[in-house]
């Protein structure tokens, strides 16, 4: 994994509200590399998915809007690309699939025609030719009956075939970047742990990179090759999947880890991160996180923290690293 095929730098998102111009997503950085799974964490409102919405053009219109920054994709910004020219990028090189795949498919299309649209439209096949393709992409992705499956509705499937379906739409194109919204999270856990296997066998036979928003650190102990956690539209921590759960220094990171369930006689109490992320237009003046941190002073409450490397690949912004503190 040499070059990076996606760069984000200094993304800057923001919305227009009754209570005036919000900030989404605040200087945001990151890189994603050919065949790499990076994983997004963070409670909901840290800024997972309007980052990922960004990247494909999606913003909420009118209001939201990237406010700076750049949005690399294949050495080209496409941060400010008009729909025309996004078109051809997304669902194409770029493809989504989205957290709840009821309200992503059209209820009154078949499975069939949905996926052809995106074939016929991106490479041009004759409505015959997609029609075979979508077979074996269904097939590709664990649907059985593939020839009958494709004549029917959405509501006509279970939800683990829904999002199998929204997972061949998204690979129809063979996109350079594969972008999962937590795509397992409505599922039951046999049918979350078959999508995060095939996602996985997937990544390996078209070398897709794939960037996954989740909240579930057990899911990303399971599919990760780096992690970014996010927090009230920050970056706050950053590490490779490796050595993540042995060195999380950030509070909230601690936090996230903490709250995994254990097995265990002699502890049975969960722990919890107190209290929740505040509104986009009341988020603390210094560190946004430091409302809900124990080891918040005066300066975490006043000042927000640098982006800084504690070790080669590992970033964590918090004022405790430039105390020398160890909270770990």
């Amino acid at each position: 994994m040499n070059d990076s095929i996606l760069r984000v730098e200094n993304l800057h998102i923001t919305f227009a509200t009754e209570h005036g111009i919000v900030t989404a997503v605040q200087n945001l950085s990151f890189s994603l590399h050919k065949g790499e799974t990076l994983c997004i964490v963070g409670e909901s409102g840290s800024g997972k998915t309007v980052t990922c919405l960004a990247v494909m053009g999606l913003l909420p219109k009118p209001g939201g809007q990237i406010a700076g920054g750049k949005i690399e994709f294949a050495g080209r910004d496409i941060a400010n690309l008009d729909d025309k020219e996004m078109q051809g990028i997304r669902g194409n090189r770029i493809s989504m699939i989205f957290q709840e795949p009821m309200t992503a498919l059209n209820p009154v299309y078949t499975i069939g025609y949905q996926i052809n649209e995106v074939l016929m439209r991106h490479k041009n096949m004759r409505k015959k030719d997609a029609t075979e393709y979508a077979i074996n992409l269904l097939e590709k992705v664990g649907i059985t009956e593939a020839s009958r499956r494709i004549k029917q509705f959405p509501h006509e499937l279970s939800g683990g075939l829904r999002q199998r379906v929204m997972i061949a739409i998204a690979l129809a194109c063979n996109p350079d970047i594969l972008i999962a919204d937590e795509p397992t999270t409505a599922l039951d856990v046999t049918v979350q742990a078959q999508i995060l296997e095939l996602l996985s066998s997937l990544k390996k036979e078209f070398n897709t990179s794939i960037i996954f928003i989740t909240h579930d650190m057990g899911v990303v102990s399971q599919i990760a090759d780096n992690i970014m956690v996010m927090y009230g539209g920050m970056k706050v921590e950053e590490n490779c999947a490796d050595v993540f759960f042995e060195k999380p220094v950030h509070p909230y990171t601690i936090g996230l880890l903490n709250c995994i369930p254990q097995i265990s006689l002699e502890d049975k109490v969960l722990t919890q991160i107190p209290g929740t992320i505040p509104h986009l237009w009341s988020m603390p003046k210094g560190c946004h996180f430091s409302n809900r941190c124990t080891f918040a002073n005066e300066i975490c409450r006043t000042m927000i923290p640098d982006l800084r490397e504690i070790e080669s690949g590992h970033y964590a912004a918090c004022h405790l690293l430039e105390r020398g503190d160890n909270n770990g």
